[in-house]
């Protein structure tokens, strides 16, 4: 029988796969990993297991590292180095800049901490101080269900418009908006409507500069 642990690192493989393609569905994957679309949800739910046959299918196809399933060590897809990618932009918590998953990784950091992060962003701008600083990298973990959103909290929201946006998120003035709150007071609150963004990261922490 497999370990918890390897069954915790095929989820979580298949999570970063779901959410490094936008155009991939459950579905598509399923069937690309040789299973039925209702066992794939319940996999996904917790509530199947994976067996060997998903496993190779996912190092045969998807090139998932068969050393990072069995052991955590190195990383989770064939020659990637291990740890969390450091994204080579500066988020700018102003007014914004490119979507953070068209972008080359500078490196990869090791923080217990931040095991479960899907990247590291830096942050650019005054905007949010003193909760983050310009230089500060805040740690991020991908949102795949937009439909529900935690209100007060610290998010990475990459827009059409404005960019790339590291805004507190509070309910927005219409239903199909989000209002995005700077710490910074000289910053004025604004509205962002739901259909402008495009992908959105909790914000689990950061590496704070003196």
């Amino acid at each position: 029988m497999l370990k918890e642990e390897i069954y915790d690192r095929v989820q979580k493989a298949l999570d970063t796969i779901l959410k490094s393609d936008a155009k991939l569905t459950k579905a598509s994957l399923a069937k690309e990993l040789g299973w039925s679309a209702t066992k794939f949800s319940e996999l996904l739910g917790g509530r199947m297991k994976p067996g060997l046959d998903l496993i190779s299918n996912l190092v045969s196809k998807r090139k998932v590292s068969p050393d990072w399933i069995l052991t955590g060590d190195g990383g989770m897809f064939e020659g990637q180095k291990s740890g969390v990618p450091l994204i080579p932009l500066e988020a700018v918590a102003g007014n914004g800049t490119f979507a953070y998953d068209d972008l080359p990784i500078e490196d990869y950091y090791n923080v217990t901490e931040f095991r479960s992060a899907d990247f590291l962003i830096r942050v650019s701008g005054d905007s949010m101080t003193p909760k983050y600083k310009s230089g500060d990298i805040v740690a991020c973990r991908a949102v795949v269900e937009r439909k529900f959103w935690q209100w007060h909290v610290i998010y990475v929201i990459a827009t059409r418009n404005q960019g790339i946006l590291i805004k507190r998120v509070e309910p927005g003035q219409e239903p199909d908006s989000i209002t995005c709150v700077s710490e910074n007071p000289a910053y004025r609150p604004f509205q962002v409507p739901l259909e402008e963004i495009d992908k959105i990261a909790l914000v689990m922490g950061a590496i704070v500069l003196e």
